[in-house]
């Protein structure tokens, strides 16, 4: 996450039970600090998903509170977990034009959240140059 250097960190709280560390990775990178929030919790017996509601608290430069809310599911100890991995939305050169322009952009992305709304995931992984789903 990256925050204004010398503000105030950003604040992150849960509806349940964390343990959490921030750690700085970068001071001041043209005048943002760039940290890690390591986030700890115990994993539940059963099956099913736990639903984790979740709320970051930041300033803006020029001291302006913001508040983002997010919610997130965590497999319980006998419940396989459900992964997605998703990068920009463009298209490599062997993909033939005729097929870009029929999928377009915004298809990509509302198949990845048809999937999620279905079965959500667990963990999604940002990387690469295309989304892939797997469940």
């Amino acid at each position: 996450m990256l925050t204004y250097s010398g503000g105030p960190r950003p604040k992150l709280s849960f509806d349940t039970e964390f343990t959490q560390e921030c750690h700085v990775l970068y001071e001041d990178i043209f005048g943002m600090t760039a940290l890690r929030y390591n986030i700890n919790t115990m994993i539940e017996d059963g099956t099913g998903d736990v639903k984790v509601g979740s709320t970051l608290t930041w300033h803006s430069s020029g001291g302006q509170q913001h508040k983002n809310a997010g919610l997130f599911n965590i497999p319980r100890w006998d419940q396989k977990w459900r992964g997605g991995f998703f990068s920009c939305n463009g298209f490599d050169m062997t993909v033939p034009e005729g097929t870009v322009k029929a999928l377009g952009f915004d298809n990509v992305w509302k198949h990845l959240n048809s999937v999620h709304n279905e079965s959500p995931f667990h963990l999604l992984v940002w990387g690469g140059d295309q989304v892939r789903c797997s469940q």
